[in-house]
């Protein structure tokens, strides 16, 4: 299991997101997966698969405490970011409760980063590092009857490498320079250069396998071979799940159905939850949590997702080096986990988990908050013909991301830099982050506990299509992440992260605030639910007692 529950008196963390628009969560709120607190050997995932009968968070294999407890009933999640798509490859935080519940990739991780089978029974990397051979479980079909077979992952992992479609999936595919069907169950995925273990399997596990024959529909119902299949989506309404009999798994899915209701802020979410009208309530506010007086606390998975400044490096005035250098110093970030996330959690310079090989906690102090030095900054961006204003663009549907922004505003104010909050409503938010039409926001960034090149599964730090940076990477990004992508020894990756460490915050276009893990209150007749290293919700395990 990813996670046991705790106590509700457990604190956790803000809104959360993948990386896509933080407004694409629809309502305040503050609790939200970061995905940071995982601890990966930079490259020992095992190669082998884990036992297919293995008792773990990604087998569905948990048993309730209680054997008489009935199969059946729907489980009620509530939320306030309803999805905008089904598509698996997009993903924005108000997809992570039921992307687990509709879709299976290759294989799995428990919580400590070990491969396990999912619809790959076998994974074989070769001895140069530069292909992994994969066998399928036999017998599986999506939703809709057609079979899981290579071609079906072909098709899937081909669309992952479409710049067009690709989205999040990018960062994952880019390594990726063919994927073949050697025979009906076995699949060939040639990479382009050699890559770590740890790098190989984080493809396997990121993505999710498509229906060949659904393409078209994934943007409104979904296409996949979960143990959960569509049934129907009214908008800004529920979403409404139902069981999928002939799925592949060896446990579950246990309940006849599951309903994802949408509420239109986090007082309507919690009255919903305290009330009994759901079971679940998703990524509820930290300042919440503490004060539940029944059922439990869900947390996400620690290190998963930071907050963060995302910035356009492209756009005046912070096409400017020292610009984007001051902006380092001048956000207060323990004075916004303080104040936006009540104190729960610690702050964040660098975007991986702390337990991430390639964190240097001697960068808290290098970038702590320095208004001075902000100022030093500031002046020389401003000599070099740079103009000391900007507009942060922030979701209404995030308060701390709000409150963030004010606490960033205020503080600029003080040293002459005018910061002007452009606050948006979900759809307006989304449709300028889509757009690149912007020169800062507040969002998230994920992927943050695998290896440490797989935060490029993030728009902002992806090698395709980069939000930061929509005229062109710098090539010394580019290369770095390459480094460090490629580095197979011990000593090879400490010099590799050291060097891309040292290029991300020289070229600072993402400032990084704080850690955000979810809270999720989970009431007292639901056993069995889970998270995944990505803090999304497993869901064939769950029973209603």
């Amino acid at each position: 299991m990813a996670f046991a529950l705790v106590t509700a008196a457990c604190g956790g963390d803000d809104d959360d997101a993948a990386d896509e628009p933080a407004a694409a969560d629809d309502t305040a709120d503050d609790s939200e997966p970061a995905d940071d607190g995982d601890s990966e050997p930079a490259d020992d995932s095992d190669s082998e698969p884990a036992d297919d009968g293995d008792d773990d968070a990604s087998e569905p294999s948990d048993e309730p405490s209680d054997e008489s407890a009935a199969t059946g009933g729907v489980l009620r999640v509530g939320y306030v970011s309803d999805v905008t798509t089904f598509d698996p490859f997009v993903l924005t935080f108000g997809h992570f409760p039921s992307i687990m519940a509709m879709y299976d990739a290759l294989i799995r991780y428990d919580d400590d980063l070990n491969a396990l089978p999912s619809l790959a029974t076998d994974w074989e990397i070769s001895d140069d590092n530069t292909s992994v051979t994969v066998t399928l479980r036999e017998g599986v079909t999506f939703h809709d009857g057609g079979p899981v077979d290579a071609d079906a992952v072909v098709t899937t992992y081909e669309r992952a490498m479409d710049p067009e479609v690709g989205s999040n999936m990018l960062g994952f595919s880019v390594d990726i320079e063919s994927v073949t069907a050697v025979d009906a169950g076995t699949v060939l995925i040639q990479l382009h250069r050699p890559l770590p273990d740890l790098a190989i399997t984080d493809i396997l596990q990121a993505i999710s396998i498509t229906d060949p024959a659904g393409i078209d529909d994934l943007p409104t119902r979904g296409s996949g071979s979960g143990p959960y299949k569509f049934e129907s989506w009214d908008p800004g309404v529920k979403v409404v799940l139902t069981k999928n009999e002939d799925y592949w798994g060896t446990e579950g899915p246990y309940l006849d159905g599951i309903e994802y209701i949408v509420f239109g802020d986090d007082d309507a979410l919690l009255a919903a939850y305290n009330s009994g009208a759901i079971d679940v309530a998703w990524d509820i506010p930290k300042k919440d949590a503490a004060e539940l007086d029944s059922g439990s606390v869900l947390p996400g998975y620690p290190g998963s997702l930071t907050y963060a400044f995302q910035i356009n490096a492209n756009r005046p005035p912070f096409d400017n080096q020292n610009m984007r250098q001051m902006m380092q110093y001048a956000t207060n970030r323990q004075g916004m986990l303080d104040a936006a996330l009540f104190g729960q959690g610690e702050t964040a310079v660098l975007p991986w988990a702390k337990s991430s090989p390639a964190y240097d906690d001697s960068f808290d102090e290098t970038y702590a908050f320095d208004l001075d030095k902000a100022k030093e900054l500031l002046d020389a961006a401003v000599a070099e013909g740079a103009t000391p204003s900007a507009i942060i663009n922030v979701p209404t549907s995030r308060p701390p991301m709000v409150l963030m922004a004010q606490i960033l505003q205020s503080d600029l104010a003080s040293i002459g830099f005018d910061l002007e909050i452009n606050a948006l409503d979900a759809a307006a938010f989304g449709e300028l982050y889509v757009a690149k039409d912007y020169g800062i926001i507040t969002n998230f960034n994920g992927n943050l506990a695998k290896y440490p090149t797989r935060m490029t599964g993030n728009s902002t730090f992806r090698l395709e299509d980069n939000r930061g940076w929509p005229d062109g990477l710098p090539e010394e990004y580019v290369a770095a992440v390459d480094a460090a992508s490629s580095a197979l020894t011990p000593e090879a990756q400490e010099a590799a992260f050291a060097e891309l460490r040292d290029v991300m915050l020289e070229l600072s276009w993402v400032v990084n605030i704080a850690y955000n893990q979810a809270v999720n209150a989970v009431a007292d007749n639901v056993e069995g639910l889970d998270v995944t290293v990505d803090t999304m919700l497993i869901m064939e395990n769950v029973r209603l007692t």
